[in-house]
Formats: structure tokens, sequence, C-alpha cells
């Protein structure tokens, strides 16, 4: 049982930690890592040109919580805007025909 407590410790320690989402921070973008900049104003959300990220918010006291919901608000809806494209595409590639596609966010990668 230690050795299996050291070998779950070990995992958890390389484990990446979340975002920040604080200034100068890198986020992912189809295959590239790209900077993020936060700006207070009047709009609220994430943009992205090829330069990098921003993110608008409506104050500087937002939340952690709330940073990384408007991030995923803005990977979900890119994800709602691109990969029907790419499902038509791979349809056609391989000859298989989805039934549907479904965007959730999950806590976990792992099935039920």
């Amino acid at each position: 049982s230690d050795w299996i407590r050291r070998c779950i410790d070990e995992r958890i320690a390389h484990l990446p930690s979340a975002p920040s989402l604080a200034e100068s921070e890198q986020l992912l973008y189809r295959g590239s890592s790209y900077p993020l900049t936060v700006e207070t104003g009047p709009r609220q959300g994430l943009v992205w040109d090829t330069k990098g990220f921003k993110l608008w918010l409506p104050s500087i006291g937002v939340t952690p919580e709330k940073r990384h919901q408007l991030v995923q608000q803005w990977y979900q809806q890119q994800a709602e805007r691109d990969w029907p494209e790419r499902l038509q595409h791979w349809s056609e590639v391989t000859g298989l025909v989805a039934k549907d596609l479904i965007i959730r966010p999950y806590k976990s990668r792992w099935g039920a």
C-alpha cells in the first residue's frame, strides 16, 4: 500500500496545473501556444488573433472561476463552429457517417 501511495503521489506531482489565466499565460489553440493579455473594459470574453489571446474583463476583481468560464465558453464556441466541417471532411474520407456531434465540457477524460 505504501508503494501504491508513492506511485499515486508521483503521478499527481507531474500533472500539469490549471492555468491561472493571468497576464503572459500561454494558451493553446490549433497546436500552437499563444500569449494571453488581460484587459479591462466595457466588454467581456476571450478574443484571439494570430498574435495571441486577449481576455476582456469588466473589472480587475473578476474571480479565477469566471476567467476559466469565459475561456471555456470561447473554446466551446470555436469547437461548435469548426468541428462540423471537420466531421464532414472525415466522413467523406472514411465513408463513415456520424449519427451526431455533441460538444460538452468534461471534468475528466475517463469514461464511465
